[in-house]
């Protein structure tokens, strides 16, 4: 059956539905005459539409399959869209994932809106999952929901922005996002990772190192990463030059944030709340030292960590490195609640804070 637009485009042959639409929301069959587009002329004679958008920037928008009345991997959809143009949109809408995600260098991935807690009181209850929302699939295969990593090659220029990962409903033992090797200059932004109450992943956020070294000046902010099982946020292995501002972890089986070593970090106004372990735990191994071996935390807070004292609370620094820790006007709330120390420390690491400011290996003192 041959299909004719009643104002004169190019007739096709088939349904529209399986190949992307041209810019202005037509087949690619269709020539586009110089008058406005008119409304969709599968719109008015009920024939669903393609699940790809183009947008005049060249982003592509994909829409659910489920929309389309189609059971299947919405992560395969978005994966083919960054590989033709690297820059996916997402509508407010909810995805099914089966698979991982995987972004290469410059690759750039966006939905409409990106926060909320489920598993949060505000006052009159909680707040569900922004409007954007990738959902695990209880079959997925893979080892995280969106994947970042090298493999013998510099990678670099990734961003995720305002959307949810939920991952409680999938099968467990998986990571929200992972970042790993040399991939630098990545931006994670008005996003939030859910492991939902059963804490499905076992890191909201994993950044790592592999045989060709450490990821590098990652900027995150006004994010939250809820309910990891082992730690909501890991930077292990030595993750650097790296900017974390406004950004939240809650909610773990384990601890918050679990930072092993790191050059020249900046935690700008982060916070890590009701985690079982630790807020904020803070490893600088055997050899992290010399003057690149710094973190420094600016306003950072903790508050209701450390459920099974005495093995969590607000802070925690440990090792035997000889690295330098500045905290500036941080706080820790857990000890008047109830909780766990608002510091703990061990090992052999460099203390520096506001009142004298000089190097201390005992107490910081907490504004």
């Amino acid at each position: 059956m041959t299909y004719i637009p009643p104002w004169g485009q190019t007739p096709v042959s088939y349904l529209p539905g399986t190949e992307p639409r041209a810019a202005g929301g037509f087949h690619p069959s269709f020539t586009l005459g110089p008058l406005p587009d008119p409304p969709p002329w599968w719109a008015q004679w009920g024939i669903r539409e393609s699940v790809y958008d183009i947008m005049a920037d060249g982003t592509w928008v994909i829409y659910p399959q489920a929309l389309f009345g189609i059971n299947g991997d919405d992560a395969a959809l978005i994966n083919y869209g960054l590989a033709q143009t690297g820059k996916v949109g997402l509508a407010a809408l909810t995805y099914t994932q089966a698979t991982p995600i995987v972004m290469s260098s410059g690759m750039s991935l966006r939905g409409a809106s990106g926060f909320g807690n489920p598993l949060g009181n505000f006052g009159l209850g909680s707040v569900p999952l922004g409007s954007t929302v990738l959902q695990a699939a209880g079959g997925f295969t893979g080892t995280a929901m969106i994947h970042m990593a090298s493999s013998g090659a510099q990678q670099g220029g990734q961003q995720i922005r305002d959307l949810c990962l939920d991952g409680s409903t999938g099968p467990g033992a998986i990571n929200g996002i992972e970042i790993i090797g040399t991939v630098a200059s990545t931006y994670v932004g008005g996003v939030v990772v859910f492991g939902g109450s059963g804490r499905k992943l076992t890191y909201c956020f994993l950044l790592t190192s592999n045989a060709d070294g450490n990821p590098d000046a990652v900027y995150c902010e006004r994010s939250a990463f809820i309910a990891g099982n082992t730690a909501s946020i890991a930077q292990l292995t030595g993750v650097s030059d790296s900017t974390w501002l406004g950004v939240n972890a809650s909610a773990s089986n384990g601890d918050g944030w679990q930072i092993l070593n790191g050059n020249s970090n900046r935690y700008v106004a982060c916070h890590g709340e009701g985690n079982t372990g630790f807020g904020f735990n803070l490893t600088g191994a055997a050899g992290f030292g010399g003057t690149a071996a710094f973190l420094t935390f600016v306003g950072c807070s903790g508050e209701n960590n450390g459920t099974v004292t005495p093995t969590g609370g607000d802070f925690q620094l440990q090792g035997t490195g000889t690295g330098t820790y500045y905290f500036d006007f941080c706080h820790g709330r857990s000890a008047a609640q109830g909780k766990g120390p608002v510091w703990t420390y061990s090992g052999t690491n460099l203390v520096r804070t506001p009142a004298a400011y000089t190097t201390s290996t005992v107490t910081p003192v907490f504004n």
